[in-house]
C-alpha cells in the first residue's frame, strides 16, 4: 500500500499531488505514443495478406494497432491521475479491467479478443491473433515504462503477471484468460516527491502537455 504524503493533508494538497504526478510523468506518456515504440511493436507482427470478405485481416490489425495503442495510453494516463495513496490500486485496476474496455470504432477490446478465442476462423482468426500479439507487446512496453518512470520519481515499484478472466460478450459468457501486470508501489516519504507547493493551475497545464504530446506523437507516426 502507498503511504500518504504527510505534508498539507488537505483536499487541495491531494489534488495538487496527483496532478503533479501527471506533470512529472509527461515524458513517459510521450514515449509510449512515440513512433519508435509503435514501430517496435508493429515490427513484432508478421506480415499477412488481405482476405476477401473477412471482417478482420492481418493488414487491418497493423493499420488499427496505433489507434488502439493511443486509446490505451489515454486510459493509462487517466488511471495514473489519482492521489498517491490510490496509485497502486488504480493502475492495477486499469490493467485488469479498464484496458479491456478500450474502444476504437466499435465494441471493446475484450469482445474482440473473446471472438478470437471463441468462433473466429480462417483469415479473421489470423487478423485477431495479429491484433492480440501487438497489444500483448504493448502491455509489456507499458509495464516496463511505468516501472522505470515511477522509480525515477523515487517510488519503489515491482510487478508480477497474473491471470484475469475476460468474456466474449456483456453477459459474462464464454470466458477466456489473459495475463496482465499487477504492481506493488510504495514510497515512504511521498511529500519529498510530490511537493505540496505545486499549484493546481501549473499541474493542470502539465496534464494538457501530456495530451498534446500524445496527439503530436500520433501525427508524427502517421
Amino acid at each position: 500500500m502507498l503511504v500518504a504524503a504527510s505534508a498539507a493533508g488537505t483536499t487541495a494538497g491531494a489534488s495538487s499531488g496527483f496532478l503533479n504526478i501527471a506533470t512529472k510523468l509527461a515524458p513517459m506518456f510521450s514515449k509510449l505514443i512515440s513512433g519508435e515504440v509503435f514501430s517496435r511493436t508493429l515490427g513484432q507482427i508478421k506480415d499477412g495478406f488481405d482476405c476477401w470478405g473477412s471482417t478482420w485481416t492481418p493488414s487491418r490489425a497493423r493499420a488499427e494497432l496505433p489507434g488502439w495503442m493511443e486509446q490505451i495510453a489515454l486510459g493509462l494516463q487517466d488511471a495514473m491521475s489519482v492521489s498517491d495513496s490510490q496509485l497502486e490500486q488504480s493502475i492495477n485496476r486499469f490493467f485488469a479491467d479498464g484496458l479491456w474496455d478500450t474502444r476504437l470504432t466499435g465494441g471493446p477490446l475484450e469482445g474482440s479478443f473473446g471472438w478470437r478465442y471463441d468462433s473466429a476462423k480462417d483469415c479473421t482468426l489470423r487478423g485477431l491473433k495479429e491484433l492480440e500479439q501487438g497489444i500483448d507487446a504493448y502491455i509489456v512496453e507499458m509495464a516496463t515504462t511505468v516501472t522505470q518512470s515511477l522509480k525515477e520519481l523515487g517510488f519503489k515499484v515491482s510487478y508480477v503477471n497474473k491471470s484475469v478472466t475476460l468474456y466474449r460478450d456483456g453477459v459474462r459468457s464464454k470466458p477466456y484468460q489473459k495475463r496482465v501486470p499487477q504492481f506493488t508501489i510504495s514510497k515512504p516519504l511521498l511529500s519529498s516527491v510530490l511537493p505540496s507547493t505545486t499549484s493546481p493551475q501549473k499541474a493542470g497545464i502539465g496534464i494538457f502537455l501530456v495530451i498534446a504530446a500524445i496527439l503530436f506523437g500520433m501525427k508524427k507516426f502517421k
